[in-house]
């Protein structure tokens, strides 16, 4: 199950991030489709820092 990802300290988003793509390639998931999905789990002040700095992410993991 996919679980939301706020960016605060006390998550871990190696973990987060690990868990994330073991979701998506047990639903096998598209690389193309893994970007937009992981979008929607973010919150707090991982949503706002991907909101300004999109652009630069150019893929999922």
């Amino acid at each position: 199950k996919l679980t939301k990802f706020g960016g605060t300290l006390r998550e871990d988003v190696i973990k987060w991030l690990q868990d994330t793509e073991d979701v998506f390639d047990r639903v096998q998931l598209q690389s193309a489709n893994k970007y937009i999905a992981a979008q929607s789990y973010l919150t707090a002040t991982a949503a706002i820092w991907f909101r300004y700095n999109k652009s630069t992410v150019r893929d999922w993991f």
